[in-house]
């Protein structure tokens, strides 16, 4: 019967629960025996494969020929060797015991670390909006009065909503408009915030141009002498602003910013559980004074569109930086406003469609009645002038990637 030792405790057990106890006791070594050389040896259950696989005459108890000498170590097993000694456990040097012990107070130094890191942050985002930082537009606020390790003195710290305090202002600035950044490109009432910024951009933009148009025209109208020129000048006004290429540009990029501001509002309207249906739609379209205009803005906004994508002719007078900066901006906001229109459009109610399809309907019937139905009515003009845009559009797309690379996706992370 095989002969264990386990924790310095002898125990015989049968050969039938042998495999058993070797199961339960890993670390337990046996007695066993060469019976060609009769020496006896104390080997670890986890050698004894290869003691046997070594000596074909082994046994678990004496050979009725060989001499039991001793239940010796293995490590006394002669020419047994390295095959069967016993593994004895590392034991790690003094370097080797500090290397271990610099590496976990790293980890912990660390881990401490970014949890006070985080704790600090959460703390300054409180106070920031605490300290109205809701109400400042996003801007930096003031905080409290710290002590400066690095300069050695107390200093006047500035918030911003990422939770950061710094007594740098300008460090505070830079990294309040890189937030807002953000949550302009990454939010829907963000991305509506910045259209209406461009549409008030715009509006300022076409403002100062009429009023460059007007300063012309009323010195031209200064040094002309002519008899008739006040009678002249009075009617060439209005049509040298609808003639300058600039004003109209920047006029058919208010038109996409308008749209581009629209779709957007009514996705954010949506997600806050207001009506966008039938008479949202219809009301739209009613009050917007292009649906009476018979087609004519429209058919302005496709011919500068055109203009603006097609290639120089020697025989067009050459644009001007100020000409070629408005029609960029106009492709710009196009390409914006297509971009809202694809991420949202979609999501517009059977009725709020239904509401403009009725609105569209409106001007049509009024054309029908002053024209008597004639053929090549101006509301044909209106029915064909998305073609004309959307043929327009895709000549100017390599346009609007070479001057701008225009990477902003409008619906971010499903925003």
């Amino acid at each position: 019967m095989p002969i264990y030792r386990v924790n310095g405790k002898k125990y015989d057990i049968p050969k039938d629960k042998v495999s058993k106890f070797e199961s339960v006791y890993p670390d337990a070594t046996v007695d066993i025996y060469d019976n060609a050389s009769g020496k006896g040896y104390e080997i670890p259950v986890s050698k004894v494969g290869r003691f046997k696989n070594r000596f074909p005459k082994w046994s678990y108890e004496k050979g009725a020929v060989a001499s039991y000498t001793d239940v010796t170590d293995v490590s006394e097993a002669g020419e047994v060797g390295s095959s069967v000694e016993q593994q004895e456990a590392w034991k790690p040097t003094p370097m080797q015991k500090a290397f271990m012990m610099g590496s976990v107070q790293s980890s912990l130094n660390s881990f401490k670390a970014h949890t006070d890191a985080s704790m600090e942050r959460l703390k300054n985002t409180s106070e920031y909006y605490n300290r109205g930082g809701a109400f400042s537009g996003n801007k930096p606020v003031k905080g409290d009065m710290r002590y400066n390790e690095d300069a050695g003195k107390i200093e006047q710290t500035y918030l911003t909503p990422t939770g950061t305090a710094t007594a740098d202002k300008f460090a505070a600035e830079r990294e309040t408009r890189a937030y807002n950044d953000y949550v302009d490109n990454m939010t829907v009432s963000g991305q509506l915030r910045r259209a209406g910024r461009d549409l008030s951009d715009l509006l300022r933009k076409r403002e100062e141009r009429v009023k460059a148009i007007h300063d012309k025209w009323a010195e031209d109208q200064k040094n002309n002498k002519a008899p008739l020129a006040a009678v002249l000048g009075a009617q060439t006004y209005v049509p040298s602003i609808q003639s300058d290429p600039e004003y109209r540009a920047l006029t058919a990029a208010i038109h996409q910013a308008e749209k581009r501001v629209q779709t957007l509002q009514h996705e954010s309207d949506r997600q806050d559980g207001k009506d966008v249906g039938f008479w949202r739609g219809f009301g739209e379209v009613v009050g917007d004074i292009k649906t009476w205009d018979f087609g004519y803005s429209g058919l302005m906004d496709a011919m500068t569109m055109l203009d603006a994508t097609s290639k120089p002719s020697p025989n067009r007078p050459a644009k001007t930086d100020a000409q070629k900066e408005a029609e960029q901006i106009m492709l710009e906001q196009t390409y914006e406003a297509q971009q809202a229109q694809s991420a949202y459009g979609q999501n517009d109610s059977f009725w709020n469609r239904a509401g403009v399809m009725t609105g569209e309907m409106l001007p049509f019937m009024l054309d029908f009645a002053i024209m008597g139905g004639a053929k090549g009515g101006t509301s044909m003009v209106t029915r064909n002038l998305d073609a004309v845009l959307l043929r327009s559009l895709h000549k100017a797309a390599p346009k609007i990637a070479r001057n701008k690379a225009v990477q902003w996706t409008t619906k971010a992370l499903g925003a």
